[in-house]
């Protein structure tokens, strides 16, 4: 699978070319003759430095290449040894001349400059300063290059090109480009935030962990499977970078490895200085809201190399060294539970120390404050092996739900319930178990069944909250009528039911046409209720906020605030809220028109989904990649994806979102009076669950399908019901569609396009295109095609019906359309025949009536009409 891809081991040049460009400026100008790529180790010097001699050696010009070591920096003229004519004596006179020999102007390459030896220096000095030779050199900024610097001066003018790390966004598309298939995002963010941008040991990561079957392939997409480990490589290259460390340095340096940063006042400063001289430290804060000044290591390669290769016995010794530590300093404050206290229980639970059950207690709470759901899963794996009590357990299922481990959370909780317990312990864990049951489950009738039964026994107080989750079941199922009844009975004065009944609420809002009463809802404020975070991670309101502003038609504000809600929940290690917002984006995705984009995101929320045995996300992702993959026109995956999210789908389980992904995918296939039927029933079904936006996705779907007459009206009601730009606009369009003319059309269209939803724009100006065609505007119809091909080449090659051009499709019945299509796609009349239910005679005298109508003879000519527009 990986083995064409990784084939060769040079990666492609990204990202480098405004330096490029003014390297060869320099080397190419008259002057300075001496050109200096200057960065820290791994930066990418040496590769831009040898692009530009390939440059050079294309149009013909001499060129050499030599690098300096350490080793040959011993050895009077040991770097240039390698370039130097065989027989050449070595004395300075014959030296120069068989540089010289090699031609006026040859260009030299020197990588590691600062290591060359004074004997290369006085050799290449002359023939530089006379012109007789280029020099382009290479020099790290992680040691002392003072010297080099000096030496430099008697070349005469120097060019100095600082290389910096690669930004965020090019390591993605350098990731992309190089293994030839997405990234999922927060495996790119892993590998670019351990790299810093450096080229080099993006690279060294990134193949290593091929190798070693952590970053693997699934759905076309890479992610990585496990934990990430250094390659042989990688430490082979820390070790040289470290090799001149002493051995109380490098203790102190694995010491910030396995245990992060540390406060500067309980490090010896001199050797703190020493390290930061050599750029292996770097001084900071302590941490949010802490100002105190501490030491981390520079560079988290070296980190993650340290971490792999200490000793596990030597390991140990040093994270209690470090929790003992750091405990006798914070002896005396009146504030045990800070971040302090929490990181040394962590180190000494690492460490296979035994901790007193109550310390884990109170570290676990300040885990939770600080969302940080693994350690405090940790935390409570220890505790249950320790104390086996209804809250031990309970916290075990609360963690284990949040990191994704459902299994694990599930036989938690339900022994929890067989412990006797608080009656808070047993309110969370009626929350916790029922959200277990639906979302990691789908067993949503349990899941309805379990909290029902739990609000006969509750006190008033708990009935409040067991309402509002409720509320929040309903609305995971998709019926947000009844969700909204159980709503409006939840108390205003109860803290805690309150909190449960954001998100809910946000979601009734938007879905029944209100999204501007669903973003005025403020965030959950846990500080009166801190256990709540163990249903509210910050990502989910943040997410469900992005899919209110994406259901308004604020796409880019939404893209915006799903990919921060993405990134908090990877940075928090949040498995759960990562598959959520990976299903927004998709989504966003898909409402763009970016049917490649979209799909990525949803294989996301698969991989991720079955790595943890979350249902929920696994059939939702499956739902998405089919939708995607239809707009893409790839019908064979996207009946194979909804083939498998039908069998994840336990046969309780409905919602009109299957509906949409199947009429697309029947779409997809040519059937579209099929299509339509599918579409209509999940717009029924969205109706019954009072789902008013989602219905009018499945209405306007209908209507870019071909049969607008039918839903313009219902479309037009559902409109006058919502404050919501984006359903207006729908209704708009099916109106304009229904009744076409090319004002009406294009003006539709340009709304669509004000969305940034540029596949309906592209698919509304083709309408308006023949609309004006029709109306006798032929230069109107021209300028509008234009618009919609323009329109249509931002959507990734997404495949439409309603891209179809209006010569063609004017002329066609609805059933001549559909044999069309199917023809376009290559299939073959007994086929086609077998698709659409009708004989193939009666096939044959379709295609005929095409070919008399279009002046088509070929299918493939056919083809190309079909999709020339797309």
């Amino acid at each position: 699978m990986s083995a064409p891809v990784l084939a060769t081991r040079t990666w492609p040049f990204t990202g480098r070319a405004k330096e490029f460009a003014r390297a060869l400026s320099l080397l190419n100008g008259r002057s300075p003759r001496t050109v200096v790529i200057v960065g820290r180790s791994g930066t990418g010097k040496s590769r831009l430095a040898r692009e530009c001699v390939a440059r050079a050696s294309a149009q013909g010009r001499p060129a050499l290449y030599t690098a300096a070591t350490a080793v040959s920096r011993q050895v009077p003229l040991g770097a240039l040894a390698p370039i130097l004519a065989p027989g050449t004596s070595r004395t300075p006179r014959e030296l120069r001349s068989a540089l010289h020999g090699s031609g006026r102007g040859t260009l030299l390459l020197v990588d590691d400059l600062h290591l060359l030896d004074a004997e290369s220096w006085e050799l290449l000095t002359p023939l530089v300063r006379s012109g007789q030779l280029r020099l382009i050199g290479t020099m790290n900024t992680d040691g002392a290059v003072e010297g080099a610097a000096r030496r430099l001066e008697a070349f005469g003018p120097v060019g100095t090109l600082a290389l910096d790390p690669l930004p965020e966004q090019v390591v993605l598309t350098l990731l992309e480009n190089a293994l030839g298939a997405p990234f999922e995002r927060r495996t790119a963010l892993t590998l670019s935030q351990l790299s810093r941008g450096r080229p080099l040991h993006l690279r060294e990561l990134t193949l290593g962990a091929v190798d070693q079957g952590e970053l693997v392939q699934e759905d076309g997409v890479w992610r990585l499977s496990g934990r990430l480990r250094p390659s042989a490589r990688l430490i082979a290259l820390v070790r040289h970078q470290l090799g001149r460390v002493g051995e109380a340095d490098l203790e102190l340096l694995t010491d910030l490895a396995l245990c992060g940063p540390e406060r500067a006042e309980r490090l010896p400063a001199d050797a703190c200085r020493r390290l930061a001289d050599q750029e292996l430290v770097s001084a900071g804060r302590a941490g949010a809201g802490d100002a105190s000044p501490c030491w981390r290591l520079t560079d988290p390669v070296q980190g993650l190399v340290l971490r792999a290769v200490t000793a596990e016995h030597v390991a140990r010794r040093i994270l209690l060294a470090r929790a003992e530590r750091t405990d006798h300093a914070t002896s005396g404050r009146q504030d045990r539970d800070g971040a302090d206290f929490l990181r040394s229980t962590l180190w000494r639970v690492r460490a296979s120390e035994a901790v007193p059950a109550e310390r884990l207690l109170r570290a676990i709470e300040v885990a939770r404050a600080a969302h940080d759901a693994p350690a405090a899963l940790r935390l409570a794996r220890a505790l249950v092996m320790v104390r086996d009590d209804c809250r031990a357990h309970l916290l075990l299922g609360e963690f284990s739900h949040e990191c994704g481990h459902r299994k694990e959370a599930h036989s938690a909780l339900e022994r929890a319930q067989e412990l006797a317990g608080t009656r808070e312990d047993w309110l969370l864990g009626v929350v916790l178990r029922t959200r277990t049951l639906a979302h990691g489950f789908m067993r949503i009738d349990r899941a309805l069944a379990v909290n029902r039964e739990a609000r006969l026994a509750a006190s008033p107080e708990a009935e409040g909250v067991l309402r509002a989750n409720e509320a929040a079941l309903l609305c995971f199922a998709g019926d947000v009528a009844a969700a909204s009844r159980l709503l409006d009975e939840v108390p205003a004065d109860n803290p805690a039911a309150a909190l449960l009944a954001v998100t809910p609420r946000a979601y009734c809002a938007s879905e029944t046409g209100r999204p501007a009463a669903a973003l005025e809802l403020p965030p959950p404020d846990t500080e009166d209720c801190p256990r709540a975070t163990a249903v509210l991670h910050p990502s989910i309101f943040a997410g469900t906020r992005a899919r209110v502003l994406a259901e308004a038609g604020r796409l880019d504000e939404a893209e915006r605030e799903a990919q921060a809600a993405y990134d908090l929940a990877v940075e928090t290690r949040s498995g759960t809220e990562q598959i959520w917002c990976g299903l927004h984006l998709g989504w966003i995705s898909h409402l763009r028109g970016a049917p490649n984009r979209a799909r990525s995101w949803f294989i996301c929320a698969v991989t991720r989904s079955r790595q943890q045995g979350y249902q929920y996300g696994l059939w939702a992702g499956l739902i998405g990649r089919a939708l995607a993959e239809s707009t893409a026109g790839d019908s064979e995956a996207a009946v194979m994806s909804l083939t498998a999210a039908r069998e994840v789908r336990p046969a309780s389980w409905t919602r009109p979102e299957q509906h949409l992904a199947e009429g697309w995918c029947e779409a997809a296939l040519g059937r579209l009076s099929r299509a339509r039927t599918v579409l209509t029933e999940g717009a029924r079904m969205a109706e019954r669950a009072g789902l008013l936006v989602t219905e009018s996705h499945l209405l306007f779907d209908v209507a870019r399908l071909g049969d607008a007459r039918s839903v313009a009206g219902r479309l037009r009601k559902i409109a006058d019901r919502c404050e919501n730009p984006f359903v207006t606009a729908r209704a708009e369009a099916a109106h304009a569609l229904a009744h076409p003319s090319g004002e009406g059309l294009a003006a539709a269209a340009e709304r669509f396009r004000g969305f940034g939803a540029l596949l309906s724009a592209a698919e509304l100006l083709t309408a308006a295109g023949g609309a004006y065609r029709s109306e006798g505007a032929r230069s109107a119809a021209e300028r509008t095609w234009a618009e919609a091909q323009e329109a249509a080449g931002g959507c990734e090659g997404a495949v439409s019906p309603g891209l179809i051009p209006h010569t063609l499709r004017s002329e066609l019945t609805p059933r001549e359309l559909e044999v069309c299509l199917l023809a376009a796609r290559g299939l073959g009349n007994t086929e086609i025949a077998r698709q659409l239910d009708l004989s193939v005679r009666t096939v044959g005298n379709h295609l005929q009536h095409v070919y008399a109508k279009t002046g088509i003879r070929d299918r493939a000519v056919l083809r190309d009409a079909v999709h020339g527009a797309a």
